[in-house]
């Protein structure tokens, strides 16, 4: 979630399991950590994964290969998308960009095969607002439930639990 103070408090309310003990069952995926979690590892190449007009494509590379490793397990994943960020988070949200801008400032003079280059270059990620509608048009076209919040998908997890019934765990 990102906000100062939060984790703390969040981690005495969870329970931590090994994925495979979801197997067969429905769970909810906060959908921008792992694309995020995916995406930052596609980078740890150096690059991404772009198409012939030089658009970033990690973002549908993460949520499929996240999906296609879920579905291995036999776990159905619905996913729940961030909304709007609330006002607490505002100054979290600075201090990232804060820092993906202090890191491109860093890469300017480096050779983009070394070790440094890749490890500013991977703090520069961010998703944009077309790269989560791509991520739900993808969803869609495959029948892959979802959801978008109004505000932070941490706080829709458990309600969804509650209110569908047949939901295992929170991802």
């Amino acid at each position: 979630m990102g906000i100062v103070g939060f984790t703390h408090f969040f981690k005495k309310c969870i329970e931590t399991k090994h994925i495979k003990n979801y197997c067969g069952s429905t769970v909810i995926v906060d959908a921008i950590y792992q694309i995020f979690r995916y995406s930052i590892a596609i980078r740890n190449s150096g690059s991404d994964i772009v198409n012939e007009n030089g658009t970033r494509l990690n973002h549908i590379w993460a949520i499929m290969q996240y999906t296609l490793y879920l579905w291995r397990l036999g776990i159905k994943p619905i996913y729940v998308f961030d909304g709007k960020a609330p006002a607490i988070k505002k100054e979290t949200l600075i201090a990232r960009k804060h820092e993906r801008n202090k890191a491109n400032q860093s890469m300017e003079n480096l050779d983009e095969t070394s070790a440094e280059y890749i490890k500013y270059f991977k703090k520069t990620f961010h998703l944009t607002g077309q790269e989560i509608r791509d991520c739900i048009e993808l969803l869609e076209c495959l029948g892959i439930p979802y959801v978008r919040e109004y505000g932070e998908a941490d706080l829709y997890c458990a309600p969804i639990i509650k209110s569908m019934g047949n939901v295992t765990g929170v991802i």
